[in-house]
């Protein structure tokens, strides 16, 4: 079909934007840039040590070379409080009072937050560091974290890595996301001072959610003392925007994290091109820390149940036994903003604002007066950081926009041009030449740009090697650490699990060296324990030599398939206490238990083979029971709050036979009708209790089931001798 001419014009203008003129000064009002920056903390990434060389150095070149990747301007640490503080739980430099009070060199070789601000340091000696607790060891200010004891324990922290690894903290908050006192912001800032560190500068109060992150700046208003202590207000999740009084308050304001999760590499490039320019435009805030710098924990471990905390970091690095790493979208469009600019840039509010619908733009200049303007033209769906987008969602339709940049009081030079999109990331494209004062440029939607007259730009590449699973069998006997040090993948998920002596003198072990319960944060862990091995293993063998001190227990846990979203790892624990009575249990509910003669070091071990879970104590069989409600998974140790040792670590495929064959039992329930006294509401009927599935069930309801019944209907007469109840969640729903 022919269409008229006039009528494709028509159509042309009707699918395009005016041309957007945009007059830039350089002398114009604007905060000062304090720049991009990432997050080490909550054991996100605890793998990174342990890659091998040379792909240790490519992964944090990727993070932290100026010109080179990320080239991030901040790093933001925890400090460990040996709590579970999201992925897992970071070391204490001081687990006791005593060792507070009389500090050795080997308790600040606890982890990897010292090795790894030495790294970023090395790499860019400009880094800005900050560090921020999220739960504390027990012993201090006797469980009151907003303490002088907890200032002093600050304090301390800041001084260790000055004077055990010549690493200058510049910056301290007061809590991750747990509320504030503002009498303990004024003893922290005396503290710092009084031990001459009146350089590191204090945050306020990296408090998550809305107006709530800005629930200091009344306090500040009303209070000189405090005002003068804080530095920088900052806060998490804000929907790019902080307060009206936050805006007049007259510190600078931070967004101190965000995150852009979900599965598509690209749809959290989008977020972040997004939020780097939006958090000034709207809210102005100038500096952005992301949640996670890296995801180089267990992909298992998915926090709070919640599948998109699972990768959320800017790269993905989380298979050092294979030397694997993956540089994705988000590094590049980090890129953007971090490779052009520097902390002490000045935004230029008049080249800062919206394109409608369809994009935003910002421009910083330099000292010197060189600028960069970083233009992003994504769609503008609202406010996005959990969002599960996906690679297969199509992009939306964005047109061609035209923008003309008429200069004055800034450099004349040639304006230099980097684009991303989806289908290539961080591309040079030709330069443009000003024409009296002025240029113009041609931008694609789904696309980020950058302007500049600064040059030295670069995208680094490196081979990389292919993936693989973890490696199996796998045994560690712990000899060949440092004292002190985490062993290769054990990842401690509450508590600490450090390389030591053996208390009999016979070399070393691994030592969970935590004597009392931490000020937790939010997730709440019973005991301590530390995860290691691959989802995905089924049928298998781990073993352990375990000693137990006075009232204490340890125990070996296998196929753990729930680690993060239960009071104990989902999966088959078998566990034994100083008086030598042992216990197996499906997570929290007891299958079976008894007792053996108590000796210094005992061995323990779970066998899988289908149905069945065999435990073994000192090489004798003392329980085989049939349940499949864990079919696979990884594997844990778990300890009591004392010096429990573990030793001789082994897992190894179990080729032994079962006890018996597991087509003698079936599932007569499955499917059946059931009926239940009541229920929780409509996902949690009887017959939730009969499909087979494990990942639903009955519940009458949450956490009150006294005198509630279930009844299953079998159809006809039949003849059993085993009733399994799968309790997924104890005293809330279980399926049979």
């Amino acid at each position: 079909m022919r269409i008229p001419l006039i009528l494709c014009l028509l159509l042309l203008v009707a699918h395009s934007h005016a041309e957007i003129v945009i007059e830039l000064d350089g002398n114009g009002p604007g905060r000062v840039f304090d720049g991009i920056g990432g997050l080490s903390a909550g054991a996100n990434s605890r793998l990174l040590i342990d890659y091998p060389e040379p792909q240790r150095s490519q992964i944090l070149d990727y993070l932290f070379k100026p010109n080179f990747g990320a080239s991030l301007q901040v790093l933001k640490v925890e400090i460990g409080g040996t709590v579970n503080s999201t992925w897992g739980s970071e070391p204490s430099h001081a687990n006791t009072r005593d060792e507070f009070e009389h500090p050795k060199p080997e308790y600040y070789e606890r982890g990897y937050e010292w090795w790894l601000m030495k790294e970023a340091r090395k790499r860019n000696p400009d880094i800005i560091i900050e560090s921020l607790q999220w739960g504390a060891p027990g012993w201090i200010g006797n469980g009151e974290f907003f303490s002088q004891d907890n200032a002093d324990f600050v304090a301390q922290f800041i001084r260790g890595a000055r004077d055990y690894h010549g690493v200058t903290i510049n910056y301290q908050g007061i809590r991750n996301e747990a509320g504030f006192a503002v009498d303990y912001i004024k003893t922290l800032r005396r503290i710092l001072d009084r031990n001459g560190l009146q350089h590191v500068k204090l945050v306020a109060t990296d408090s998550a959610g809305g107006d709530h992150a800005w629930d200091i700046v009344p306090e500040m208003a009303s209070d000189p003392e405090l005002s003068k202590a804080i530095y920088a207000v900052g806060g998490h999740y804000m929907n790019y925007r902080s307060s009206d009084a936050a805006k007049q308050v007259g510190k600078p304001l931070w967004c101190s994290e965000e995150s852009q999760s979900g599965d598509s590499p690209w749809a959290r490039a989008d977020g972040y091109a997004k939020l780097f320019n939006r958090n000034y435009i709207l809210g102005r805030m100038t500096k952005t820390i992301i949640c996670s710098l890296i995801t180089s924990n267990f992909e298992y471990l998915a926090p709070f149940n919640v599948p998109l905390w699972a990768n959320p970091g800017l790269m993905k690095a989380n298979t050092p036994w294979s030397g694997h790493y993956e540089v994705i979208a988000p590094i590049w469009i980090t890129a953007h903003t971090t490779q052009f600019t520097k902390p002490g840039w000045r935004y230029l509010d008049g080249g800062c604002g919206l394109m409608g619908e369809d994009g935003s733009y910002i421009t910083m200049r330099s000292p010197g007066g060189d600028y960069s303007i970083i233009i992003e033209t994504m769609k503008d769906v609202g406010y996005q950081n959990v969002i599960p987008r996906k690679d297969t969602d199509p992009l939306p339709d964005i047109p061609a926009q035209s923008m003309r940049f008429n200069l004055k009081n800034l450099s004349q030079g040639t304006v230099h041009v980097w684009r991303s999109n989806k289908a290539e990331q961080f591309v040079q494209l030709p330069d443009i030449t000003l024409k009296d004062g002025s240029f113009t440029i041609a931008l694609e939607g789904n696309s980020i740009y950058s302007l500049t007259t600064t040059t030295g730009q670069h995208k680094g590449s490196h081979d990389i090697p292919k993936e693989s699973p973890f490696p199996f069998p796998y045994s560690d006997r712990f000899e060949s650490y440092a004292l002190s040090k985490t062993p290769k993948y054990f990842s401690d998920e509450a508590g600490t699990f450090a390389v030591a002596e053996r208390a009999d003198g016979r070399g070393k072990c691994l030592r969970q060296i935590v004597p009392q319960r931490g000020i937790e944060w939010f997730s709440n862990q019973p005991c301590p324990w530390t995860i290691i091995g691959d989802a995905a293993w089924k049928d298998y063998e781990v073993s352990v030599d375990v000693r137990v001190g006075e009232q204490g227990f340890a125990g070996v846990y296998g196929r753990i398939d729930d680690p993060l979203s239960r009071a104990m790892p989902g999966g088959y624990g078998l566990t034994i206490d100083d008086t030598g009575a042992w216990q197996l249990k499906d997570t929290t509910t007891l299958v079976e238990s008894g007792t053996v003669k108590p000796i210094s070091w005992h061995n323990l071990k779970l066998r899988f083979k289908g149905g069945h879970v065999i435990a073994v104590i000192d090489g004798k069989t003392v329980c085989s029971a049939i349940d499949d409600f864990h079919p696979n998974g990884a594997v844990a140790l778990a300890g009591s709050f004392e010096p429990v040792e573990f030793d001789n670590f082994v897992a190894k495929p179990f080729k032994g036979r079962a006890p018996e064959p597991i087509a003698q039992w079936e599932n007569l329930a499955l499917g059946r009708k059931a009926t239940a006294s009541k229920q929780l509401n409509g996902d949690y009927g009887g017959e939730k209790a009969t499909d087979g599935s494990h990942a639903s069930g009955w519940c009458p309801d949450a956490g009150k089931v006294a005198g509630e019944w279930l009844e299953v209907d079998l159809g006809s007469e039949m003849t059993f001798d085993r009733t399994i109840i799968d309790q997924h969640k104890p005293g809330q729903y279980a399926g049979a």
